[in-house]
Order: C-alpha cells, then structure tokens, then sequence
C-alpha cells in the first residue's frame, strides 16, 4: 500500500495549497451544477413523485436554458483552476519547492484539461443516463407495492455504487492521460494506453484510492441531503474529488515513468 501512503500523505499534507485551486470551481460546480446528483437522488427516491422517465431524467438533471450559460462559465473556470492546481504539483514534483506564486500562470495545460473535461462530461452524463433507465425499469415493474419498493431503493443504490467504480476507473484513467498529454506532448489515445498500462500496474490500490474518495462523497452526501443541505455537500465533495483526481493523476505518472519527486526531500524551500 506504499502508492496509497503516497498519494493520501501529499494529499493532506499539502490540502491548504490545493484548496486554493479548489474553491473556486468547487463553489460554482456544487452551487449551480449538483455534480453529486445521483447520490441525493437515490437518497430521496421514496419522496418523489416518478411516473415516466423523464420524471427520473430531471430529478438528476435539474436544468433550465441558464444551464447553458452556466455550463459555459463553469467550463472555463473548471479548466483554468484545474490546469493551474496541475501546474502546482508538478512544480513542486519538479523543483522541490512549494510555490503559489509561480502557478498561477496559464500554461499549455490548459487544452489538455478542456478536452479531458469534455470528454468525462460526456462520460458521466452517458453513465447517468444508463442507470436511470435501469433504475426506471426496475421501478416500472416493482414500485406499485410496499416489497417492490424496498426492491427498488436496494437496486438504486447498488446502481450506484456500480456508478461510483465506473467514475473512479474513468477518472483515474483520463486523468493519467491529460497529465501525459500535458508532460510529454503524447497524443491523447497513447496516454490512454499508457494510462491503462499503469492503471493495471497497480489495480488494487487505484481502485481503494478512488473507492475511498467517491465513498466520502457519497456518504456527505446522505448526509446534507438528510438535512436538507444538498448543496453544502456537493460542494464540500468536490473539495474533496477535485484535488484527489489532480494528486493521484500527478502521483500515478511520475510512478509509472519512474521519475524523480524533489518533492520527497526531506528539505525544501518555501516560497
């Protein structure tokens, strides 16, 4: 468990400084977006009113014609932070030194990160879109009586659960990729590949790292939700999702390419 040690100690340990990264896009996508959706809905399944499918489609999706603007201005500011978070840690992977001041600069990773963030967009609204219909189908044969309800709630939140190993896989993996893309100039299918590469290199403790993350998610989520505060607990996981997926991404690359962290010295310098 060496890799988790490592990604989970710079996680914490340096929290403060990605935090800075983090706010920004976290408090607009957790105010304006409900990332976290599928998490309250399953919580709040039994309290709603669903008779067709699109009763199910915009209790997830719950988005007006101002989603688009919205979408548009959480795009830019999702890729700007996320790019500048990246640029932080690889700086200090680099140099050894911890340096707000010269990270906030925009770099080439910022075409990277936009076309790594589309893609998931697409990914994750297609995942969303396919559980719903399963989740439907299963409450279209079983929701009429007291048994099939309590079947559907169990089924809800296995589908979920199934969401969240998919999103792990998906991150880490499109993750990998815009780091190698960014470091190395790969195209975006050879990061891919060697994303996969690495992933499969160290399967089990990816798979706890993202388990881990998406889980406190999830359980923040019951939890606001429960007491009506469904914003508050998408915010504070993506404070929590985002710079995970840029720490491990970061981490997983410098592993697989076998390169060297000054970050680990036991000195450094702060600036």
């Amino acid at each position: 468990m060496e890799y988790v040690k490592d990604v989970l100690n710079y996680y914490f340990k340096y929290f403060l400084y990605l935090f800075v990264f983090t706010i920004v896009p976290a408090l607009f996508l957790g105010l304006f977006f409900d990332p976290f959706g599928m998490y309250e809905f399953v919580f709040e399944y039994h309290n709603l009113t669903l008779l067709t499918f699109a009763d199910f489609f915009s209790a997830v999706f719950q988005y007006t014609w101002w989603s688009i603007l919205y979408f548009v201005i959480g795009l830019i500011i999702f890729v700007i932070f996320v790019s500048l978070m990246l640029g932080f840690i690889e700086n200090h992977f680099r140099m050894g030194t911890v340096s707000l001041k010269s990270s906030f600069s925009l770099n080439n990773n910022v075409l990277g990160v936009f076309k790594t963030t589309i893609i998931l967009f697409i990914q994750v609204f297609i995942l969303n879109v396919i559980a719903m219909l399963l989740m439907y189908f299963v409450h279209f044969l079983g929701a009429n009586n007291g048994v099939g309800s309590i079947f559907c709630n169990i089924f809800n939140y296995i589908v979920v659960l199934g969401l969240m190993v998919l999103y792990g896989r998906g991150f880490t993996l499109f993750g990998y990729a815009t780091v190698e893309t960014m470091l190395e100039g790969s195209p975006m299918l050879v990061g891919l590949g060697n994303g996969v590469r690495a992933m499969s290199a160290k399967s089990a403790q990816l798979f706890f790292i993202e388990v881990l993350t998406l889980g406190t998610c999830f359980v923040l989520m019951q939890i606001f939700t429960a007491i009506n505060l469904p914003l508050i607990g998408n915010v504070l996981s993506c404070i929590i999702f985002i710079p995970m997926v840029c720490v491990n991404s970061m981490v997983l690359f410098f592993e697989n390419n076998h390169l060297a962290r000054k970050d680990k010295l036991k000195y450094y310098q702060r600036k």
